[in-house]
């Protein structure tokens, strides 16, 4: 769940809810998710893997079980069966997982066996791609860790980039590319989440929260937080009170 972006090779992809991503061996990758996103990781011994490509009499090659993404919305109605029947395996595989069963070992590899054959068999969905490099996602996890340590001052753009030691509009274009954000608005995405979480779990009030976050007025606080949310922070708070 949750937005995530998935770097693979000199591709990557931006997709929201549902997803899966199959990376074979020694083949570069980087996720980056959300906070809250949650989601699973299989590491499958690749030995299983080429067993299941000779069973199937496919050709040994890369391509046999290819790197893939495969995102839900986009899956057409003919490979939904497929679909379903994958995130059933894999609701049956974690089952088997947290339970001590006779021939366990045995079931769990058959499960796997089965995953990856519904995934095969679903391979063609593509979901919509860009291109990047790993020099780009240092960069842009760089970049966000300078927002972690500074959102709240409030900085122009061309101190993070000097800090990067690169132009603004390349920075803008590896945003872009890495996480489909342009870089201003991560940093206003930063202060949004810190607002939110001084909202709904401390008892700050306004002014408490505004001056926090390094604003030097509760009145443009307000305006920012309703820009992004739609709402002005004190009804946000009191919502959160009333639902809860």
């Amino acid at each position: 769940e949750g937005q995530t972006h998935f770097h693979l090779e000199q591709k990557v992809y931006h997709v929201s809810g549902r997803s899966c991503f199959l990376t074979p061996a020694s083949t570069p990758h980087a996720i980056l998710t959300d906070d809250d996103a949650q989601g699973s990781v299989i590491t499958i011994h690749n030995s299983l893997v080429w067993n299941l490509v000779q069973d199937c009499q496919l050709k040994e090659d890369s391509d046999a079980i290819p790197a893939l993404c495969i995102e839900e919305s986009q899956i057409p109605d003919a490979q939904q069966p497929h679909w379903l029947a994958f995130l059933a395996t894999l609701s049956l595989l974690q089952n088997e997982w947290q339970q001590e069963s006779d021939d366990k070992n045995l079931a769990l590899e058959t499960l796997v066996r089965l995953l990856l054959i519904h995934l095969k068999r679903i391979s063609a969905t593509k979901a919509k791609t860009s291109h990047s490099n790993f020099e780009e996602i240092r960069i842009f996890r760089h970049f966000c860790n300078l927002i972690e340590q500074n959102y709240t001052q409030h900085a122009a753009l061309t101190k993070y980039t000097d800090m990067l030691n690169i132009s603004e509009s390349r920075l803008n274009n590896i945003c872009q590319r890495v996480s489909n954000t342009p870089p201003k608005k991560l940093i206003n995405n930063r202060l949004i989440k810190e607002s939110e979480r001084l909202l709904t779990h401390t008892n700050k009030n306004m002014s408490q929260i505004c001056y926090h976050l390094g604003f030097q007025d509760p009145s443009y606080f307000s305006r920012f937080f309703r820009k992004y949310k739609g709402i002005n922070p004190k009804l946000y708070r009191y919502n959160l009170a009333q639902e809860s």
